[in-house]
Order: C-alpha cells, then sequence, then structure tokens
C-alpha cells in the first residue's frame, strides 16, 4: 500500500474509534466519511444540541495536500457560525500542512461550538427572564393592582381611616337599635318597656367587656325563687 493510502487508512479507523456512533462511512475509494461533532451536552439548559457535520474527502496525496471538507451546521446554529467554522478549518489544515489534520480540525470546531452554547445559553436565559417580567407586568396592569410602600405614616393614615369607619359602622348600628327601641315602645306597656330598657342596657354593657370574659347578669324576676346570689362573674 502507498505511503499516502495507508496513513489515510489509519486515520480514518483512529476517528472511527474515537467518534464510534458519529462516524458514517460514506465511501471506501476514495475515502469519504462524516463525522458529527458536538459542543458538551454537561450541564446544558439547551433544548437543542449544538452541532456541526464534517464531512471529509481524502485527496490523492493527502496529507501532503489539503483534504476536502464540507461543513454542515443546524440550528441554532447561523451563517455567521458557518462562516467561523469554516475559517477554523482553512487555518488548521493550513497550520499542520503535511500532518494528518483531521482530528485536530474537529476538536478546533469542538472548541467553537462550546464557546457558541454558553453564548446561546446565556441568550435563551435572559429572553426567558424578559418574557417572565412582561408577563408579570400585564398581569398587574389588567387587574389595576397597585402597591404603597407601608410606613409609620402611611400605617397610621390608613389605621385612622379603619377607625372612623368602625365608629360610622357603629353609629349606625346605634341609630338602628334606638329606631327600634322607639317602634317598640309603642307597642309594650309600662313594665314591659322598662323590661326592654333593662335588658337593651345590660347587652351595651356587655359589649364593651374584655373578649376572654362572660358577664353573668342577675335578673331578679328570672331567679326570685333561687334565693341569694352574690357577685357571680364567670371568668
Amino acid at each position: 500500500m502507498e505511503p499516502d493510502k495507508e496513513l489515510q487508512r489509519e486515520e480514518m479507523e483512529s476517528l472511527q474509534c474515537i467518534y464510534m456512533d458519529e462516524f458514517d462511512l460514506l465511501s471506501e475509494s476514495p475515502l469519504i466519511y462524516e463525522l458529527t461533532v458536538f459542543a458538551s451536552t454537561e450541564d446544558s439548559v439547551l433544548e437543542e444540541a449544538i452541532k456541526a457535520r464534517l464531512k471529509v474527502e481524502y485527496t490523492e496525496n493527502y496529507p501532503e495536500e489539503a483534504p476536502l471538507i464540507l461543513v454542515h451546521i443546524e440550528h441554532p446554529l447561523t451563517r455567521a457560525d458557518l462562516a467561523q467554522i469554516s475559517n477554523i478549518v482553512k487555518s488548521t489544515c493550513k497550520n499542520f500542512a503535511g500532518l494528518p489534520i483531521i482530528f485536530e480540525v474537529g476538536e478546533n470546531v469542538k472548541e467553537y461550538l462550546q464557546q457558541r452554547k454558553a453564548a446561546i445559553a446565556k441568550e435563551e436565559s435572559k429572553a426567558e427572564t424578559n418574557k417572565k417580567t412582561v408577563c408579570v407586568t400585564v398581569r398587574l396592569d389588567e387587574e389595576s393592582m397597585s402597591f404603597t410602600l407601608v410606613t409609620a405614616e402611611t400605617y397610621a393614615k390608613w389605621r385612622e381611616g379603619i377607625d372612623k369607619k368602625m365608629v360610622e359602622e357603629v353609629k349606625s348600628e346605634d341609630r338602628k337599635a334606638m329606631n327600634l327601641a322607639e317602634e317598640v315602645s309603642k307597642r309594650l306597656t309600662g313594665r314591659e318597656f322598662f323590661k326592654f330598657k333593662k335588658y337593651q342596657k345590660q347587652k351595651q354593657d356587655n359589649e364593651v367587656q374584655n373578649d376572654n370574659t362572660e358577664v353573668f347578669y342577675y335578673d331578679e324576676e328570672v331567679f326570685e325563687d333561687a334565693g341569694d346570689i352574690e357577685n357571680v362573674c364567670l371568668s
């Protein structure tokens, strides 16, 4: 076997062992094969693989003369990436002229893909963050939500409004109770009216007691047969 052909065969078989499933032999004569070069997939946040395919055809006198190498790319790589990879292939062939250089070409292309993977991942992460921010902004606008920073002053103002509202509600309830009392008094006898006013007074006193205290009220008419009762208070 001619020296050049022997070198070609040895390099091709070495690459076949290295790339394994990513090596595809297309022709025995002339020797034509395709390598698929991937960026590392470790810790990758990208759904799509970053890869390039190198179709290699040995010339008659390779490695004394440069081989024919066609570069194929896939999304998300762009035409600009294709131009960069083509330049890498050309410069590698030039720098290692006269030597088997396909492995070196593959490693240089892989290094470029690694850089592009990091850049694309960063761009996608930024785009996703912006997307989430826009969605939150739209939702808040649609619901007409607004927020106020809470300080001692703003809290005091808010509390004043709440207290005022509670006072108005109590006054309203008192007016309703007075109207009811007047209405009832028109239909009660003197004794019944006295009992009603007494019950109303007891109810008002009960409302101002501590929430945790229950008060028992002694009514002589209710307990007139129960004997003497003094200071009955349940707490």
